[in-house]
């Protein structure tokens, strides 16, 4: 029976033509998920559940989530409505890998270790002795060229994330008998990779198991992503201060101007803010007023309005006055010489460095004879009477000590070290990088080699679904050249790649030809270099996006031993000559010396139960790996199948 499954509507599709389509994991370098062709399901019986789920064809494609039963199996899958036309309408059904949500998620959204810890610094040296699965996490001293140590913000910069000296994680401090920081370390978690993993698949709800839980190369791995893993002490913290000129609080009464038949609107403008944090501070911005002035021959001109502002810090109580600015009008305005009237707008520039307690106030007072409706209109020279920005210099503790402008995070959030990459495409690389398998059983997925499920006892008989004449090809022919994708584009550090044929291995100097199969790892292991007195790994790109990995072995602070300290050792076996002779050599002699068999033949549905694109199956007296399988329903009791196979030498 072949049935697809929704929350609201069950369908019955073992009646119609349907043709599936699975392919061999082993053979591919993503993620696929079985399916079928598209097929017709008429639209009578569509109708039947189309009240239930509201369908409305716009664009042609609706997606709904559910599961397959197929002849006793049930599996997620996916329905795609592709199109409608006349009578009909046309899906697709997509199944097996199709329940992994987790696969489309970004590592960042996954639910890893994030916790707050007393001291990061105090943490880390309870850490660096331990290992994986003890410890989600370390801190391994990783060089670095991304903060340039001659800059003010990362001043002496020592170059190396997480330094360690004499037993302790270096201390960042205030250059002596100066106010200038140096900014000597940055302390980073490294996530181990085995605990993304294994999150990953649990946030979906399954368990990890397999040959990937025991290989060493993985349990001593952590990724390497460029974090900015620090505070930085009033970056973005500056507070503006702005009063347009239309925002004043109250007005005085009309002051007539001189003897001229107009009066002038006077205005109060006030405006405070609380200090949150202690420290040392730049109050910069400026100053915009407006005053009235008249020409007295052969006097200068005469100020006719007064002008006052001032600007004060409020301490406990005590009133300390930072800037104070005041113009009155000129007493000798006499209208025997007085001509024509100005106005005027004074500009001052704001640069006053200022010193404050936590819960201090700052104060803007101001009061000027401004204008009114008819002769005054607002003007580009004065849209605001103050516009100023509050930036914190230097924060300080209560005893007044500083507080440098690059702290420690003290906190441990894996989310922000891991690269923008999906879980889907981690496990993708992971798969790549040591030709790992995936199957899911139950709520268990086993990720192990494939060369260890090439076992031939257990092997399933087809012999008497053979066929006189299978299409049957040679594959002697074939090459294959496995490579790190970003391995070749830095001009200092470059990686081996390798080329594979019927003739052996050649790393690095070979010449591929036009149908040569590319096997490219999207990753890297940064290389271990010395710079200094250490040697440790060297992020040399500070990449985001792509999977980076470094390996550290857990160190020993016994005081009976040679002291050791935190650096991340070379593992040869994540570089492409051990990989091709541990993790490929047997599996690409297999393809290189293999015949590729495609025959088509008839199977029961109760037979077929047994088979998975995966299976190791025995034909025309030889084991063969399927590679891809088509399956086409006859009827409720028996499939057509299209098999293309290797032949297992």
């Amino acid at each position: 029976m072949l049935q697809f499954i929704h929350n609201d509507f069950k369908i019955d599709i073992s009646h119609l033509k349907i043709t599936f389509n699975s392919e061999n994991i082993w053979f591919k370098t993503e993620i696929n998920s079985d399916y079928s062709f598209p097929f017709n399901i008429p639209w009578n019986e569509w109708a039947k559940i189309s009240n239930s789920i509201h369908y409305n064809a716009v664009d042609g494609l609706v997606k709904f989530e559910g599961k397959l039963y197929r002849d006793g199996m049930l599996n997620s899958a996916t329905l795609k409505v592709q199109e409608t036309k006349g009578k009909f309408v046309s899906c697709m059904i997509y199944s097996g890998f199709e329940g992994f949500t987790v696969f489309d998620k970004q590592l960042k959204d996954l639910p890893l270790d994030n916790f707050v810890v007393s001291n990061i610094k105090t943490h880390a040296l309870s850490v660096i002795t331990q290992d994986y699965p003890a410890v989600s996490h370390n801190f391994p001293m990783i060089h670095t060229d991304k903060y340039d140590p001659e800059s003010p913000e990362f001043y002496q910069f020592e170059k190396i994330l997480n330094k360690y000296v004499d037993g302790s994680f270096v201390e960042s401090d205030l250059a002596p008998g100066t106010n200038t920081d140096r900014i000597k370390n940055i302390m980073q978690p490294l996530p181990y990779l085995l605990h993304v993993v294994k999150k990953g698949f649990e946030a979906d709800g399954y368990d990890l198991q397999g040959d990937i839980m025991n290989i060493t190369d993985f349990q001593k791995a952590l990724i390497c992503r460029d974090g900015d893993y620090f505070e930085k002490t009033g970056k973005g913290d500056e507070i503006p201060f702005k009063i347009e000129v239309g925002d004043y609080v109250s007005t005085d009464p009309l002051v007539p101007i001189d003897n001229y038949p107009f009066s002038v609107e006077v205005v109060n403008f006030f405006k405070e803010i609380v200090i949150e944090k202690k420290g040392d501070y730049l109050l910069f911005g400026q100053t915009k007023s407006v005053q009235v002035k008249r020409f007295k021959n052969p006097l200068p001109f005469l100020f006719i309005t007064d002008l006052r502002y001032k600007i004060t810090k409020i301490s406990g109580g005590v009133t300390t006055t930072i800037l104070n600015y005041v113009k009155n009008a000129d007493t000798d305005l006499t209208s025997g010489s007085l001509s024509s009237y100005y106005w005027t707008h004074p500009t001052k520039n704001i640069d006053i460095a200022v010193s404050f307690e936590a819960g201090d106030i700052l104060r803007f007072e101001k009061k000027e004879a401004i204008r009114n409706s008819t002769f005054f209109p607002p003007s580009a020279d004065y849209p605001y009477t103050i516009d100023m920005k509050v930036i914190p210099l230097r924060y300080r503790n209560p005893d007044n000590s500083p507080i440098l402008s690059i702290l420690d995070r003290n906190k441990v959030n894996l989310t922000q070290v891991v690269p923008d990459m999906t879980f889907g495409e981690l496990i993708e690389r992971l798969m790549v990088w040591k030709k790992l398998d995936m199957t899911p059983v139950g709520n268990v997925v086993y990720m192990n080699y494939v060369v260890n499920q090439l076992d031939r006892n257990q092997a399933i008989k087809l012999s008497e679904k053979e066929v006189e004449e299978p299409l049957i090809t040679n594959n002697d022919s074939r090459s294959y050249e496995l490579f790190f994708a970003d391995g070749k584009t830095h001009e200092t550090y470059k990686y081996d790649s390798a080329y594979i044929d019927s003739d052996g291995i050649i790393i690095n100097d070979y010449q591929t030809k036009k149908d040569t199969i590319q096997i490219s790892i999207d990753a890297l292991p940064y290389p271990v270099v010395q710079r200094t007195e250490i040697k440790t790994a060297f992020a040399f790109d500070d990449e985001i996006s792509k999977l980076r990995l470094v390996f550290y072995n857990g160190i020993s602070l016994d005081d009976d031993e040679e002291p050791e300290i935190p650096v991340c050792y070379e593992n040869s076996n994540m570089l492409i000559p051990k990989i091709c002779e541990n993790d490929y050599k047997d599996w690409l002699n297999f393809l290189i010396n293999s015949k590729t068999y495609q025959w088509d033949f008839i199977m029961s549905v109760e037979k077929f139960r047994e088979i998975t694109a995966q299976s190791l199956i025995y034909a025309y007296n030889n084991y063969h790996i399927f590679t891809e399988i088509e399956q086409e329903r006859i009827n409720h009791m028996y499939w057509k199948i299209s098999a293309k196979t290797e032949t297992l030498v």
